[in-house]
């Protein structure tokens, strides 16, 4: 999205209507009444004890961010702001994994061993190795992202009893008979 957009949208707001937005989107687009405060709105009894009043204060910020979000160019200023957020912070799945493949490549490269001489240079040993740890990894977090790994899931069977899920349960199942019994 064109950052010009988001400052026009911006420009046709006063300052409290702006700081709404901003609060607004900060809270995920939920909170219309946190965000109104945050804003500035309905500044009486603000500081209040009263939990009567509070309610009732409460209430107004609610009504007026109600009110504010209706407005057609507080609408585009909140759509041009998520837009904006999200362009900057999207990674997609593609990008995703086109880097595990790519690390596990780099990963499964083969680096020479190399150790110092007599003359203190860095020399060959003849010797290669390669990241394993980083390989592996890299084909762990595809293979979790395509559902390779499924939920191990226990499902008891007709035959187990009550008595010896309670067993299991309680950690008096250990697999060694039961001097109880």
């Amino acid at each position: 999205m064109d950052n010009k957009l988001l400052v026009k949208a911006f420009s046709a707001l006063n300052p409290r209507q702006a700081e709404f937005v901003r609060a607004y989107c900060e809270q995920g687009c939920v909170g219309l009444a946190d965000a109104a405060d945050k804003a500035g709105f309905c500044p009486k009894d603000k500081d209040s004890k009263d939990p009567e009043v509070m309610r009732q204060r409460r209430q107004r910020l609610s009504a007026t961010g109600a009110q504010l979000i209706r407005q057609p160019k507080i609408k585009l200023a909140i759509e041009a702001l998520n837009n904006q957020v999200t362009e900057q912070c999207i990674v997609d799945i593609q990008w995703w994994i086109k880097s595990c493949v790519d690390l596990h490549s780099k990963c499964c490269q083969l680096e020479a061993v190399k150790e110092r001489n007599e003359e203190g240079e860095m020399v060959e040993t003849g010797e290669y190795r390669f990241d394993s740890a980083g390989a592996s990894r890299a084909l762990d977090m595809i293979g979790k992202h395509l559902g390779a790994y499924a939920p191990v899931e226990h499902k008891l069977g007709i035959d187990e009893t009550l008595e010896d899920v309670l067993k299991t349960i309680s950690g008096k199942s250990t697999g060694l008979p039961n001097p109880d019994e």
